[in-house]
Protein backbone atom coordinates (compact mmCIF):
# COMPACT_ATOMS: atom_id res chain seq x y z
CA UNK A 1 0.00 0.00 0.00
CA UNK A 2 1.12 3.66 -0.85
CA UNK A 3 1.98 6.36 1.49
CA UNK A 4 -0.75 8.49 -0.02
CA UNK A 5 -3.15 5.51 0.28
CA UNK A 6 -2.08 5.05 4.14
CA UNK A 7 -2.79 8.17 4.42
CA UNK A 8 -5.89 9.13 2.91
CA UNK A 9 -6.98 5.64 4.74
CA UNK A 10 -5.89 7.24 8.16
CA UNK A 11 -7.84 10.52 8.01
CA UNK A 12 -10.84 8.41 6.80
CA UNK A 13 -11.05 6.67 10.05
CA UNK A 14 -10.39 9.84 12.10
CA UNK A 15 -13.58 10.95 10.04
CA UNK A 16 -15.59 8.02 10.72
CA UNK A 17 -14.43 8.37 14.58
CA UNK A 18 -15.27 11.99 14.76
CA UNK A 19 -18.95 11.25 13.54
CA UNK A 20 -18.93 8.46 15.75
CA UNK A 21 -18.21 10.27 18.49
CA UNK A 22 -20.11 13.22 17.26
CA UNK A 23 -23.06 10.66 17.34
CA UNK A 24 -22.42 9.22 20.79
CA UNK A 25 -21.52 12.32 22.46
CA UNK A 26 -24.30 15.01 22.31
CA UNK A 27 -22.77 18.75 22.64
CA UNK A 28 -24.16 21.60 21.49
CA UNK A 29 -22.64 24.68 20.11
CA UNK A 30 -21.37 27.81 22.30
CA UNK A 31 -22.91 30.87 22.91
CA UNK A 32 -22.07 32.90 19.63
CA UNK A 33 -22.37 30.19 17.11
CA UNK A 34 -25.89 29.85 18.39
CA UNK A 35 -26.14 33.73 17.56
CA UNK A 36 -24.58 32.63 13.91
CA UNK A 37 -27.52 30.19 14.02
CA UNK A 38 -30.31 33.03 14.77
CA UNK A 39 -28.90 35.53 12.77
CA UNK A 40 -28.78 33.09 9.43
CA UNK A 41 -32.36 32.01 10.11
CA UNK A 42 -33.41 36.00 10.31
CA UNK A 43 -31.69 35.67 7.05
CA UNK A 44 -33.73 33.29 5.49
CA UNK A 45 -36.61 34.84 6.99
CA UNK A 46 -36.27 37.80 5.05
CA UNK A 47 -35.09 39.82 7.97
CA UNK A 48 -32.27 41.71 8.65
CA UNK A 49 -30.19 40.01 11.72
CA UNK A 50 -29.93 41.22 14.73
CA UNK A 51 -26.15 42.16 14.69
CA UNK A 52 -26.74 44.72 17.44
CA UNK A 53 -28.52 42.57 20.46
CA UNK A 54 -26.83 43.06 23.57
CA UNK A 55 -23.87 41.29 24.25
CA UNK A 56 -23.85 39.95 20.27
CA UNK A 57 -20.94 38.38 19.59
CA UNK A 58 -18.48 39.88 16.54
CA UNK A 59 -20.27 38.25 12.91
CA UNK A 60 -18.01 36.15 10.64
CA UNK A 61 -19.63 36.31 7.28
CA UNK A 62 -18.73 33.15 6.30
CA UNK A 63 -20.15 31.07 9.43
CA UNK A 64 -23.16 33.32 8.98
CA UNK A 65 -23.95 31.92 5.71
CA UNK A 66 -22.63 28.21 6.62
CA UNK A 67 -25.38 28.64 9.87
CA UNK A 68 -28.25 30.54 6.80
CA UNK A 69 -27.68 26.89 4.85
CA UNK A 70 -27.78 24.44 7.83
CA UNK A 71 -30.77 26.27 9.65
CA UNK A 72 -32.56 26.56 6.39
CA UNK A 73 -31.82 22.46 5.57
CA UNK A 74 -31.84 21.03 8.86
CA UNK A 75 -34.33 23.33 11.15
CA UNK A 76 -34.26 22.45 14.70
CA UNK A 77 -31.38 20.69 14.17
CA UNK A 78 -28.67 22.77 12.48
CA UNK A 79 -27.08 23.05 16.00
CA UNK A 80 -25.86 19.57 16.14
CA UNK A 81 -25.02 19.65 12.57
CA UNK A 82 -22.77 22.85 13.40
CA UNK A 83 -21.02 20.45 15.52
CA UNK A 84 -20.50 18.00 13.25
CA UNK A 85 -19.03 20.33 10.56
CA UNK A 86 -16.78 21.33 13.98
CA UNK A 87 -15.46 17.83 14.25
CA UNK A 88 -14.89 17.34 10.86
CA UNK A 89 -12.88 20.49 10.43
CA UNK A 90 -11.05 19.27 13.39
CA UNK A 91 -10.09 16.27 11.18
CA UNK A 92 -9.03 18.49 8.52
CA UNK A 93 -6.72 20.85 10.74
CA UNK A 94 -5.01 17.35 11.94
CA UNK A 95 -4.67 16.26 8.63
CA UNK A 96 -3.03 19.88 7.56
CA UNK A 97 -0.81 20.02 10.19
CA UNK A 98 0.49 16.40 9.94
CA UNK A 99 1.00 17.52 6.00
CA UNK A 100 2.86 20.55 7.07
CA UNK A 101 4.91 19.26 9.69
CA UNK A 102 6.00 16.48 7.12
CA UNK A 103 6.49 18.72 4.27
CA UNK A 104 9.22 21.33 6.70
CA UNK A 105 10.65 18.76 9.39
CA UNK A 106 10.24 14.94 7.91
CA UNK A 107 7.37 12.24 8.27
CA UNK A 108 7.92 11.20 12.13
CA UNK A 109 7.90 15.35 13.32
CA UNK A 110 4.53 15.65 11.08
CA UNK A 111 2.94 12.63 12.92
CA UNK A 112 3.93 13.66 16.38
CA UNK A 113 2.39 17.46 15.39
CA UNK A 114 -1.12 16.02 14.25
CA UNK A 115 -1.11 13.84 16.62
CA UNK A 116 -0.94 16.42 19.39
CA UNK A 117 -3.21 18.82 17.32
CA UNK A 118 -5.98 16.01 17.76
CA UNK A 119 -5.09 15.57 21.10
CA UNK A 120 -5.11 19.46 22.25
CA UNK A 121 -8.20 19.58 24.87
CA UNK A 122 -8.74 23.06 24.10
CA UNK A 123 -9.20 21.92 20.29
CA UNK A 124 -11.21 18.84 21.15
CA UNK A 125 -13.75 21.27 23.34
CA UNK A 126 -13.63 23.94 20.61
CA UNK A 127 -14.93 21.13 18.20
CA UNK A 128 -17.61 20.24 20.44
CA UNK A 129 -18.53 23.63 20.94
CA UNK A 130 -18.90 24.66 17.12
CA UNK A 131 -16.65 27.50 17.73
CA UNK A 132 -15.54 28.79 14.39
CA UNK A 133 -11.85 28.91 14.92
CA UNK A 134 -11.34 25.49 14.11
CA UNK A 135 -12.48 25.64 10.81
CA UNK A 136 -10.49 28.66 10.19
CA UNK A 137 -7.51 27.02 11.37
CA UNK A 138 -8.01 24.11 9.26
CA UNK A 139 -8.04 26.62 6.08
CA UNK A 140 -4.88 28.51 7.53
CA UNK A 141 -3.16 25.25 7.68
CA UNK A 142 -4.09 23.57 4.32
CA UNK A 143 -2.95 27.32 3.17
CA UNK A 144 0.51 26.29 4.87
CA UNK A 145 0.51 22.86 4.11
CA UNK A 146 -0.45 23.67 0.72
CA UNK A 147 2.90 26.36 0.12
CA UNK A 148 5.49 24.13 2.48
CA UNK A 149 4.77 21.25 -0.19
CA UNK A 150 5.08 23.06 -2.93
CA UNK A 151 6.35 26.76 -2.21
CA UNK A 152 5.61 29.65 -4.83
CA UNK A 153 4.32 27.04 -7.08
CA UNK A 154 0.38 27.41 -5.72
CA UNK A 155 -0.17 31.08 -4.70
CA UNK A 156 -3.35 31.26 -6.16
CA UNK A 157 -4.79 28.24 -3.95
CA UNK A 158 -2.81 29.48 -1.04
CA UNK A 159 -4.62 33.00 -1.49
CA UNK A 160 -7.85 30.76 -1.88
CA UNK A 161 -7.55 29.25 1.41
CA UNK A 162 -6.39 32.15 3.06
CA UNK A 163 -9.20 34.54 1.67
CA UNK A 164 -12.13 31.59 3.23
CA UNK A 165 -10.41 32.09 6.46
CA UNK A 166 -10.46 35.36 6.07
CA UNK A 167 -14.16 35.13 5.72
CA UNK A 168 -14.31 33.03 9.04
CA UNK A 169 -11.63 35.29 11.47
CA UNK A 170 -10.34 38.36 10.13
CA UNK A 171 -6.85 37.37 11.46
CA UNK A 172 -6.35 35.71 8.33
CA UNK A 173 -6.33 38.79 6.05
CA UNK A 174 -2.71 39.60 8.04
CA UNK A 175 -1.66 36.30 6.97
CA UNK A 176 -2.57 36.97 3.66
CA UNK A 177 -1.24 40.10 3.01
CA UNK A 178 2.67 39.02 4.44
CA UNK A 179 2.10 35.72 2.27
CA UNK A 180 1.45 38.22 -0.95
CA UNK A 181 4.06 40.69 0.49
CA UNK A 182 6.33 37.47 0.36
CA UNK A 183 5.46 36.41 -3.17
CA UNK A 184 6.21 39.74 -4.66
CA UNK A 185 9.37 40.19 -2.78
CA UNK A 186 10.66 37.66 -4.88
CA UNK A 187 10.17 36.95 -8.47
CA UNK A 188 8.87 33.91 -9.96
CA UNK A 189 10.58 31.42 -12.19
CA UNK A 190 10.09 33.34 -15.48
CA UNK A 191 11.50 36.30 -13.40
CA UNK A 192 7.86 37.89 -12.89
CA UNK A 193 6.25 39.56 -9.70
CA UNK A 194 2.78 38.27 -8.09
CA UNK A 195 1.23 42.06 -8.02
CA UNK A 196 -2.32 40.52 -9.55
CA UNK A 197 -2.28 37.93 -6.25
CA UNK A 198 -2.95 41.13 -4.02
Amino acid sequence: VSPARREVAAVAVLAVLAVVIWALVPTYPNYDAYYHLVWGRELLDGQKPGFDAYQAPTQHPLYLALCAVLAGVFGGSADRVLVLVAALSLVALVWAVFRTGRAVFGTWPGLVAGLLTGSSFALLLYAARAYVDVPFLAFVFWAAAVEAVAPRRRPWLVMGLLTVAGLLRPEAWLLAGAYWLWMVWEPDATGRRRPRLG
